[in-house]
């Protein structure tokens, strides 16, 4: 793998804001935002409706295990990237699938089941769904309980 293929991905905070940056070698995006909203945000992505989804998704990679076919890859992809849409969470997960499917591509999808592993990407909202209750369990049991006068994104930044 040549250095410019790769996935950089950063996330930091400065004055405040959340910033996000993605970069590959043909893209760079930066996005912005007051802290924690983007977690906040995330708290309430509804994971429910988009399980089938992911269902669909992992029946699409193991016809590609099957058929080799890229119309599979296109098709997780191009879910995928909306996922990413829905919020900014999941673009990492984009990019690192993309990159996972060119990988597989190059070697003709020969040996893809550990390069592509279906359950991990069909397990994606269950595992958002427990991520969602623990964060919801920290907020309640320690921010809302913390008698300070803060702001929220004052006492996560302390």
């Amino acid at each position: 793998m040549n250095v410019e293929d790769e996935l950089q991905y950063k996330v930091y905070l400065l004055d405040e804001q959340e910033k996000f940056l993605t970069e590959t070698k043909e893209y760079t995006q930066k996005k912005e935002y007051q802290f924690p909203d983007s977690l906040i945000d995330f708290l309430y992505v509804d994971f429910k409706p988009l399980m089938e989804e992911f269902e669909q998704q992992g029946r699409d990679i193991e016809n590609l295990y099957q058929k080799k076919d890229v119309q599979y890859t296109r098709s997780v992809l191009d879910f995928l990237h909306r996922m990413a849409e829905v919020h900014l969470y999941f673009e990492i997960t984009y990019y690192v699938w993309k990159k996972r499917f060119h990988q597989a591509e190059k070697q003709e999808f020969k040996n893809i089941t550990d390069l592509l592993p279906r359950k991990q990407l069909t397990w994606i909202p269950s595992e958002a769904v427990e991520i969602q209750r623990q964060v919801r369990d920290i907020f309640e049991n320690c921010l809302d309980r913390d008698l300070s006068k803060d702001a929220v994104n004052e006492r996560l930044t302390i």
